[in-house]
């Protein structure tokens, strides 16, 4: 992303409402701090955005040179949109098809798309990540027109996308090329139960002198772990992922909540840091403390094994909570889970922390469609306010709470599959929210990061080579992709950090 290239201004009712929130759209100020909750009650203005969309499709319906949208999906998340197919068709006249692949297949299908200009797809479903290389290979459609005429209020207004997610989930080059449909970022999930067992408790404190509770530092954590692992009864403290993949997210984690970046403001990376070596070097410490098959599951075993109720904590998307809170699918963990923030590093007696965004999905339009407009129009309206609250709690799909009103007044289902209490935690955690590698050549930086930090974690190098090696191969990528673009983009992604991490390297004052 590059904000050099502004957004023309919206109307007159944005125009008033970023003179009086600048702060909070610029990520200087938490989420928590925009009063919200008295515009709730306006249930015109909630409805506004998904009718201004049905309205604008209708309109268009008659003239258009397709009867049907056609939706490029990662395999398994239809279940969020299925329901609204009929109730769609019913207010515009227009039919969806859903075209499902699998996960694994789903950014090739789409890059394949770029190259062919097929126009099969009209809409694609595809990773937060991916939308630069989309953006970069002619493929994400610039959406600043539809945004201007239909008014979607992604960073304003009180049902708004909060930020960071308005930024790096919606916009590329600063315009608008995406819209946010699944927030993806991670908590510390833990054994509410065995936390509140006074036998453990007294255990607890006469070993470390201090309380059983949420930890707010990785030594906390480190301590929490180490103290419930009881490989004899077949028990573990935590299941952090150390599969190829998913590892890079853990060691993500803890680097960024020493106060780093990935890159400095030359783009030269940081990961070979002694703050980076050091969060590896943690992570091998804590190999003690996890189950074997921590070193193979992927997201679904990871789910799953949790489940079973022999493991006191993970890291984890949104999508976990929902899944081992419901009784019928866990009756060991459901009821008893307590959800936290990521544990954070205190530097010069302030405390950060860094929650990973690992993944998350969104809408792009196709450049190539015969129908653009009505193509946006449907995804503007499935993720509007009102309807992206009922489609969100549907069973078998991916999405999770995005819009500020899941969070701050959710409907039956989303305050019934979530909890009030989850929806209040997670709110509060996304000023800490730090982006995944959201730049061109995605894949090739995670992919050389995860592999050495696997390579490390499996003893077949030191923590240090294992960094060196991932600086060397990522700069190597940075050069190949022409680093001047690379450096423009990468300035913009890391406006989207926490403030606390931004302040430290001058993040603001970067040209």
């Amino acid at each position: 992303m590059n904000n050099t290239r502004q957004s023309t201004d919206r109307n007159q009712g944005r125009r008033s409402f970023l003179k009086g929130t600048a702060a909070a759209l610029t990520g200087a100020a938490l989420p928590g701090v925009l009063h919200v909750d008295t515009a709730f009650a306006n249930t015109d203005t909630f409805h506004q955005i998904a009718n201004r969309a049905a309205k604008g499709a209708s309109a268009l319906a008659g003239g258009a040179a397709k009867e049907s949208i056609s939706i490029l999906i990662p395999g398994g998340s239809g279940g969020n949109l299925t329901p609204f197919l009929e109730e769609w068709k019913s207010l515009t006249g227009l039919a969806v098809e859903l075209i499902e692949v699998p996960n694994t297949e789903l950014y090739s299908k789409a890059m394949q798309e770029a190259v062919a200009k097929t126009g099969q797809y009209d809409l694609i479903i595809g990773p937060v990540f991916a939308l630069p290389d989309f953006a970069e290979a002619g493929l994400a459609k610039d959406l600043d027109t539809y945004v201007e005429k239909y008014q979607p209020e992604l960073d304003y207004g009180a049902y708004r996308i909060p930020y960071p997610f308005s930024e790096f989930g919606c916009k590329y080059d600063g315009g608008y090329r995406a819209l946010y449909a699944d927030a993806d970022n991670w908590a510390l999930y833990m054994r509410k139960d065995w936390m509140e067992d006074p036998v453990e408790q007294a255990a607890f404190k006469s070993r470390y002198g201090r309380d059983l509770t949420a930890p707010d530092t990785w030594e906390d954590y480190d301590q929490l772990i180490e103290f419930f692992t009881r490989p004899e009864k077949g028990q573990y403290g935590s299941l952090e992922y150390r599969a190829p993949f998913y590892t890079k997210w853990q060691w993500m984690q803890r680097f960024c909540s020493k106060g780093m970046l990935y890159f400095d403001k030359g783009m030269t990376p940081l990961c070979n840091s002694p703050e980076g070596i050091a969060a590896l070097e943690e992570l091998i410490a804590s190999e003690a403390y996890l189950p074997k098959e921590a070193f193979t599951n992927g997201w679904s075993e990871n789910y799953n094994q949790y489940g079973i109720g022999n493991v006191f904590s993970t890291f984890s998307w949104p999508s976990f909570f929902r899944y081992n809170n419901d009784p019928a699918i866990s009756e060991a963990v459901a009821g008893n889970l307590l959800s936290a923030p990521v544990p954070g590093t205190r530097i010069d007696g302030e405390l950060i922390r860094a929650s990973v965004n690992a993944f998350g999905w969104l809408y792009v339009v196709n450049e190539h469609s015969s129908i653009p407009e009505l193509a946006y129009l449907f995804a503007q309206w499935h993720t509007a306010p009102d309807v992206s609250d009922r489609a969100i709690p549907m069973n078998g799909g991916y999405f999770d709470p995005t819009r500020t009103n899941h969070f701050k007044s959710p409907g039956a289902a989303m305050k019934e599959k979530y909890t009030q209490a989850w929806l209040d935690a997670a709110w509060d955690q996304i000023g800490d929210v730090i982006p995944d590698f959201v730049i061109r050549g995605t894949f090739e930086y995670s992919e050389a990061l995860d592999r050495n930090c696997v390579e490390a974690v499996l003893g077949k190098k030191s923590a240090e080579e294992a960094m060196n090696d991932a600086a060397t191969e990522m700069a190597r990528i940075t050069r190949r992709m022409g680093k001047e673009r690379q450096i423009q983009s990468w300035h913009s992604l890391a406006r989207t950090f926490p403030e606390k991490i931004k302040a430290r390297h001058g993040v603001h004052s970067w040209a």
